[in-house]
């Protein structure tokens, strides 16, 4: 009976801690020191745990056919050392502000600053030119990738919590993330408690990862699942991007990140009709799902 509970136990205080980091009823440091002779970081911690979330679950849903041909280990270096690179890529280049004075920066990785967009982005590469290497059809293996990158980023977003950062404007709800004075951002040091938007973003790809994890089972390709895990987290992304505090703003009003995802979508729905004009074209009649 005990062994049964214990798991619901543990994840239960697991639960009630992180809750009491947020409200600031005690605070877990960012960073911990080990003999004294280098820190820990839980947001690496984190990034890790978020990793092997996403090892666990892919390696659950793949074909046999496929675990036959992967090496775990070096599909985790074909795919982590290009994400790094590019998740760091994109935030020099979208905060490149921060940079201007002190270039040789851009290679401090351990003092943070990882765009997930240029970390997809990077990841995916590497994940192509793996499948090359073993004769593994991509869109095959891009289809596990999707359906389990949701869980991977809300497991990632967790270390945002001992970071203290990215939140949103003030609140006073339960659910309210407390921030230290010193990590409040100038103009909000009258405020205690704020958005939690690692939060919102962590149950939205939740939720995601399920609607995908459906289609998954249904048969869909990569590529359509990527589409859906583009288009959906772009939404989220689009829409938690206006309660930001913090981050380079780009024109008008709107942040990088929301201007590439606008991008994205005006590309796609220009993909769209000029193929169905073709079709029409090519055809007499216009494309449909049944054809």
């Amino acid at each position: 009976m005990i062994k049964k509970l214990l798991p619901y136990l543990i994840a239960g205080l697991v639960l009630l801690t992180l809750a009491l980091q947020m409200r600031g009823v005690f605070q877990i440091p960012a960073e911990i020191s080990v003999l004294g002779l280098f820190n820990i970081h839980l947001y690496s911690l984190c990034l890790l745990g978020a990793v092997a979330v996403a090892v666990w679950l892919a390696w659950g849903i793949i074909p046999q056919d496929l675990k036959d041909k992967i090496n775990v280990v070096d599909f985790l270096l074909w795919i982590l050392i290009p994400g790094v690179v590019g998740a760091r890529l994109y935030h020099v280049v979208t905060d490149y502000n921060l940079y201007t004075e002190n270039l040789v920066a851009v290679f401090y990785i351990w003092q943070g600053g990882l765009g997930i967009v240029g970390g997809i982005l990077g990841g995916a590469v590497g994940a192509y030119f793996y499948s090359k290497t073993k004769g593994i059809r991509f869109s095959r293996l891009l289809a596990v990738l999707a359906t389990v990158l949701p869980v991977a980023q809300a497991a990632g977003r967790l270390g945002n919590l001992f970071n203290q950062e990215l939140y949103g404007p003030p609140a006073d709800f339960p659910w309210a993330i407390y921030i230290k004075p010193e990590n409040r951002i100038g103009g909000y040091e009258p405020f205690d408690f704020f958005h939690p938007l690692f939060l919102y973003e962590m149950l939205a790809n939740l939720v995601l990862f399920a609607i995908l994890y459906r289609f998954y089972r249904r048969g869909w390709n990569g590529y359509r699942l990527t589409f859906y895990y583009i288009a959906g987290y772009g939404a989220i992304r689009f829409a938690l991007d206006f309660f930001r505090l913090e981050g380079a703003t780009g024109a008008y009003g709107l942040s990088y990140t929301q201007w590439l995802i606008l991008i994205f979508y005006a590309l796609v729905l220009a993909f769209g009709a000029g193929y169905q004009v073709w079709y029409k074209r090519e055809y007499g009649k216009w494309f449909t799902k049944a054809q």
